[in-house]
């Protein structure tokens, strides 16, 4: 009964002390409120809360050593302290491990920080502070942990977000990086690191982007590429540098590469254009509110272009057909948008080309006729038509329409008169029209082109005894034969008979002169100033 009645005068007397203690910490006398708290923990060792609030004394007093003494004391006893309590820890033990960091004394900065967001995880600048000593130790993988942590706390904060994205760039996850810098612009847009980097970036972007046109012009495709690998890597959403990436590709036969850069392109400038349309390049400037950029556009069709030339070797007509209708309707859609531009005539002989291989003739046709309007002068172009030409030909020509097939074999030649086989072709038909004449002169003409073809030979000495011309024969009236004259007399004897018509008329001229002649006087002649 006397132990109880002791304890109880003892823990009352604590109380009083501690009360006392209180009292001097409110107006700022920590010493006397930490004898106060002493003789108090004297009294009543078993009371947590003497410690804790020794501990704040000490703290007060910059003595961290001491106070988180007495913390440690205050877990000691109570594993779940309250959470002002824990807040109050965790602040000393932050404060302790702070000191320590700015001592470079990482180490130990790490185990008194690891108490203090163990004991209070939802304040942003413990973990941020863990993550200077880590990396002071350079742990950038530790680091990155808890600065995502602190990121996550405080997401407003643009210091946080430029630390975070150095360690990501340090770490070599640069879309992250720049990703972070870009969040931490939109915070705090006069940010001077954040300016710094923009700079920076611009400069060595520019760099970049200059020696991998230079890399082009020389046709060093690998260099360039890897020059535009570093430049997106510092800005992974310019439309620019994805487009120039893309062309690359392109030359090097990477087509889905390609194209993927396409995309992203357009996607990055639709972001751009709705989101920060003054962030755009010169060049690059919104066009319209919903419609591609151009460039983009064009190069979209330039791969599909090269995509159909590369499904055409391989013998997929059907998948280089559909590419090339794809390229063309988009290029008619950009020329509907802007006025006097024109679309480029090699995708109309590309198409033609298509058709020619599934033998579509007809649709080749149109295609090589609409690149011709383009390019009148194209040689190739004209060699294409002539061999439509030619296939129609020799289709008539085996049908028996020669007339019609002759008709297709001068347009062929009109297109292209080197090839041989055309003349031989439309000497056929003359032959079979019985135009021997006109058939023998288009022998000639191929042998002259090709002198060793056997064929022609042939055909010309057939012909040679009846077109050369020489003396005629002397044949009485009772010896001549009766026979029909041919065409070719009839139109000669036609000619001669108009031959002197003609010459009787210039001979004999009638007089065609006016009514009104000797009446009307010439006029007064003027010159270009009078008029004025």
């Amino acid at each position: 009964m006397k132990k109880l009645e002791a304890k109880s005068i003892f823990q009352e007397d604590a109380k009083t002390k501690k009360m006392e203690g209180d009292i001097h910490a409110r107006h700022g006398d920590y010493e006397k409120a930490i004898v106060c708290y002493n003789k108090a923990c004297f009294v009543n060792p078993d009371d947590y809360t003497i410690y804790a609030v020794r501990g704040s004394a000490f703290a007060n007093l910059c003595d961290f050593k001491s106070a988180i003494t007495n913390f440690k004391k205050v877990l000691s006893i109570q594993n779940n302290p309250p959470q002002a309590i824990k807040e109050e820890i965790a602040a000393v033990f932050n404060a302790h491990g702070y000191s320590f960091l700015i001592e470079k004394e990482y180490t130990t900065a790490i185990v008194y920080l690891t108490d203090a967001v163990t004991l209070d995880a939802l304040q942003a600048n413990y973990w941020l502070h863990r993550c200077l000593a880590y990396l002071g130790l350079r742990n950038w993988t530790k680091a990155l942990k808890d600065i995502d942590h602190a990121v996550c706390i405080d997401a407003n904060d643009a210091d946080i977000l430029v630390l975070r994205a150095k360690l990501h760039w340090k770490l070599g996850l640069i879309d992250k990086g720049n990703a972070d810098i870009s969040r931490a612009f939109k915070l705090c847009p006069n940010h001077p690191e954040v300016l710094d980097f923009e700079r920076k970036m611009w400069f060595q972007s520019q760099h970049l982007h200059d020696m991998a046109c230079r890399y082009i012009m020389s046709r060093e495709f690998d260099k360039s590429l890897e020059c535009l690998d570093s430049c997106i890597n510092f800005n992974a959403q310019d439309p620019k540098v994805l487009i120039l990436r893309a062309s690359v590709f392109r030359e090097l036969g990477k087509y889905d590469e390609a194209m993927a850069d396409v995309e992203n392109a357009s996607s990055a400038f639709f972001r751009k254009q709705l989101e920060e349309p003054d962030q755009l390049d010169e060049h690059m400037q919104i066009v319209s509110n919903v419609e591609e950029h151009p460039e983009i556009t064009r190069q979209r069709n330039l791969v599909l272009n090269d995509m159909a030339i590369a499904y055409v070797k391989l013998g997929h007509y059907d998948a280089a057909l559909t590419a090339m209708n794809k390229a063309i309707a988009s290029e008619m859609a950009t020329s509907s948008r802007f006025d006097g531009k024109v679309i480029d005539y090699r995708f109309y002989i590309n198409r033609g080309d298509c058709y020619r291989a599934l033998s579509k003739f007809q649709p080749a046709l149109a295609d090589y006729n609409t690149a011709l309007e383009l390019q009148p002068l194209d040689k190739d172009i004209h060699t294409r038509i002539a061999m439509i030409r030619y296939h129609f030909g020799i289709e008539l020509f085996n049908r028996a329409a020669f007339d019609k097939a002759e008709i297709e074999f001068t347009m062929a030649i009109r297109h292209n008169d080197t090839i041989p086989d055309f003349y031989v072709r439309r000497g056929d038909c003359f032959r079979y029209m019985e135009q021997s004449e006109l058939a023998f002169q288009d022998y000639k003409i191929a042998q002259k082109i090709n002198p060793n073809d056997t064929e022609v030979k042939a055909k010309i000495m057939q012909y040679r005894a009846i077109c050369t011309p020489g003396p005629p024969p002397v044949v009485s009236n009772q010896e001549r034969p009766h026979r029909k004259p041919t065409s070719v007399e009839v139109a000669w004897k036609s000619a001669v008979v108009k031959n002197k018509a003609f010459a009787s008329l210039l001979e004999h001229r009638p007089d065609l002169s006016s009514p009104s002649k000797g009446r009307i006087g010439p006029l007064q002649r003027k010159t270009f100033q009078d008029y004025y």
